[in-house]
């Protein structure tokens, strides 16, 4: 269900922003900040709730926060296009976009255990919760914080103008439109990717191999340092091969792997 929504809320908002106009960005980023972090918050707070309580509330707010996360970070994806108009440059912020975000990813992997057990004071069941929501606690602080410093340092210099089209006229345009084909395509099986990878992670460290949590997670470290480590090569690639080109190449020897 929350991957429903989420699916949905993507294309949803980037419809509204381009009904709206880029302008909007910021201001989005900025007044969605704060409900970001509450609900990023609640999804992890063990409140004493009946199982079925739990299990409703847990869903609730997990999609709430889907939604709102969808709402923010897909403007926010889309402001490299509106502060260059060199193809070059918005490679360029997009890869260092997600070289901070694979050096966040690689610290939570690394952190997120054993700040958990020494934040809650101990190994018991009750210490884990304490201390997973004080430690989900200061990460929502520190994200509302990220997206407010997003939304005020990055400006948005060629904002598009808003789209008076219908959505038919729209997505008609868009099936058309072969890059953007192509980069769905590519979102897509990178995705699928990125989810079996993580997903199957802590299954085959306890599983297949018999280790523990830790182990898990330092499988996952590992494969976010690989994933660091690939980033700077984007922009050579880019140029050398073009975008498209770059990103198939990339998916075939994913796939490989």
């Amino acid at each position: 269900m929350a991957r429903v929504v989420d699916a949905f809320c993507d294309p949803a908002i980037g419809y509204v922003v381009d009904r709206i106009g880029g302008l909007i960005v910021p201001r989005l980023i900025r007044s969605l900040a704060i409900p970001f972090g509450i609900t990023g918050f609640l999804c992890f707070l063990a409140l004493p709730l009946s199982p079925t309580g739990k299990v409703v509330c847990a869903g609730a707010t997990y999609i709430v926060f889907g939604a709102i996360y969808s709402c923010i970070n897909t403007p926010y994806g889309a402001l490299a296009v509106m502060m260059s108009r060199s193809a070059s440059q918005r490679v360029g912020l997009n890869a260092f976009r997600m070289m901070g975000c694979q050096a966040g990813s690689l610290l939570v992997a690394l952190l997120t255990i054993p700040a958990i057990t020494w934040l809650g004071g101990g190994e018991s069941a009750a210490q884990h919760r304490y201390g997973m929501a004080v430690y989900v606690l200061a990460l929502s602080v520190f994200g509302t914080f990220l997206w407010l410093c997003a939304a005020r340092g990055c400006a948005v210099r060629y904002p598009p103008a808003p789209v008076r089209q219908d959505l038919v006229s729209t997505l008609r345009h868009l099936l058309g439109n072969r890059r953007w084909v192509l980069s769905n395509l590519l979102a897509f099986f990178y995705f699928v990717g990125q989810a079996a990878l993580f997903g199957f992670a802590l299954y085959y460290a306890s599983i297949v191999l018999g280790g523990t949590e830790q182990l898990g997670a330092n499988i996952i470290t590992f494969v976010t340092v690989l994933l660091f480590a690939g980033v700077p090569a984007c922009l050579p690639l880019a140029r050398r091969m073009g975008t498209v080109g770059a990103g198939i190449i990339c998916l075939i020897v994913q796939g490989i792997a």
